[in-house]
């Protein structure tokens, strides 16, 4: 949260100045989201494939991460995938694992695709102006604790596209990195 305009310890913040840093704030954050767009859109990852990758992981974030069940096959899967790829990759225990490891895989993928099939979510691109337009209004607050409710709930919000774009970068220049990779022959 911006501090500038916030007051020392124990004497009031100044709400006027606090309502139009907050409000900026949130602002400036939305535009770095759309700067972040048009700079994975010169990257050759489009708007549509960003709005995607958020479904994808509003999805897990909201439903397979707080399923317990899916959770241990997830941890069975990654722990299978490390024992068999640490392994000689000869004899009956590797081909046991290796068989377990598809089974496994199978199962997570079927509980996985099932449920995306049929999830909605309002979490997408549309909360950067979204948040922009609300960020615009809340220099409307009269009191110092409903400017920082407000500020609080649209902070959580735009952090929440803020980590999404993060991630799908990293994830896109990971993929050009290992598509360059490949095409060297590495």
């Amino acid at each position: 949260m911006p501090s500038s305009t916030i007051s020392a310890p124990g004497s009031p913040p100044k709400l006027a100045a606090t309502r139009t840093e907050l409000s900026e704030d949130l602002i400036a954050r939305a535009g770095w989201a759309d700067a972040m767009l048009a700079e994975l859109g010169r990257e050759g990852l489009d708007r549509e494939q960003v709005e995607w990758g958020l479904r994808w992981d509003a999805y897990w974030e909201e439903v397979l991460e707080q399923d317990p069940d899916f959770e241990a096959l997830d941890i069975e899967f990654v722990e299978l995938s490390r024992q068999v790829e640490g392994e000689h990759r000869e004899g009956e225990r590797w081909l046991a694992r290796q068989e377990r490891l598809a089974a496994v895989a199978e199962r997570r993928s079927k509980i996985v695709f099932a449920g995306f099939r049929g999830y909605r979510t309002d979490f997408g691109l549309s909360e950067i102006e979204a948040v922009r337009a609300a960020a615009a209004r809340i220099v409307g607050a009269n009191t110092i604790a409903s400017l920082f409710d407000r500020y609080r709930a649209l902070d959580q919000r735009i952090e929440r596209v803020e980590r999404a774009l993060d991630e799908a970068a990293i994830r896109w220049y990971r993929h050009l990195q290992a598509e360059e990779d490949r095409a060297r022959g590495n």
